[in-house]
């Protein structure tokens, strides 16, 4: 008899496992894998709050669009007088018959429940000497940035009537100068009684919140401007490294000159 080999006999399998150092190969791997992976997941969420966001300013420049056309050529107005003060417009509010949602205020990335984007004052006459632009008094309406996303922040209320506030505006884009206002709608109570009178006022709080924020969407922000198109632009950096809006070749005051602006008090900022 073949003591080296029978057929007949069945050979004996042996179950191994893997050994810990097998495991820890495999572990390892898979860690490398998801330390690669998982960022690009988390940008390709962000790219798609991005596009939505993108889409609701075009969908406002359009309805800021369609509010010039029904009002000889007159753009959006910041305030009744073209002052601060007492004036101030709710510029969202004013949108709404155009764009038929409140989603559009509302940027994915932002998590606020309330207006997450900014108006232009300049653009909207916030001045006295010009109180309503029209159209043409834009001179570079593809460069001019009319609304952009703002820094935001706990939303106003009236502290007795509990009424929220909307409308972020900026003067100057970043938010190292120049004042930006929220108007309010605020409705008259007497004796802790609505009495249906209604106006527009600027609020008493005044802060960088209705300013620009450069950073928004993968280092960049999404603009709409006066021509109706809206495009995301990278943001820069100022001279201590901090994130400010895109300010090559844009009009932000809307006085037909790029970069500083003595007057507008941009000196530094856009050049």
């Amino acid at each position: 008899m073949n003591t080296k080999y029978d057929k007949n006999v069945m050979p004996v399998r042996t179950n191994r496992g893997f050994t810990l150092i097998e495991l820890l190969v495999v572990i390892a791997i898979i860690a490398i894998l998801a330390a690669i992976l998982f960022p690009v997941f988390s940008k390709a969420r962000e790219k798609a709050r991005q596009t939505s966001c993108l889409a609701n300013e075009k969908q406002m420049g359009t309805a800021w669009q369609m509010y010039t056309q029904d009002y000889d050529e007159m753009v959006v107005p910041w305030s009744t007088t073209g002052a601060s003060g007492g004036s101030a417009f709710i510029w969202d509010r004013i949108l709404q018959p155009y764009t038929k949602s409140e989603g559009v205020l509302l940027c994915p990335s932002a998590g606020d429940s309330f207006t997450s984007y900014t108006y232009s004052a300049s653009v909207g006459g916030a001045t006295a000497a010009e109180p309503i632009r029209t159209l043409a008094a834009i001179a570079y309406p593809a460069q001019t940035p009319i609304i952009g996303e703002c820094v935001g922040g706990a939303a106003f209320a009236d502290p007795t009537n509990n009424i929220p506030g909307w409308s972020w505006s900026f003067i100057i884009p970043d938010a190292t100068g120049g004042q930006q206002a929220r108007g309010v709608k605020y409705i008259k109570f007497e004796n802790g009684v609505a009495t249906g009178e209604k106006t527009w006022i600027l609020s008493t709080e005044r802060n960088n919140a209705g300013s620009i924020k450069a950073n928004q969407h993968n280092e960049g922000a999404n603009y709409s401007f006066a021509d109706g198109h809206a495009k995301w632009f990278h943001s820069e950096r100022d001279a201590a490294g901090k994130a400010i809006p895109a300010r090559k070749f844009l009009d932000y005051d809307s006085d037909g000159i790029f970069g500083d602006d003595p007057a507008s008090g941009t000196v530094g900022k856009y050049d």
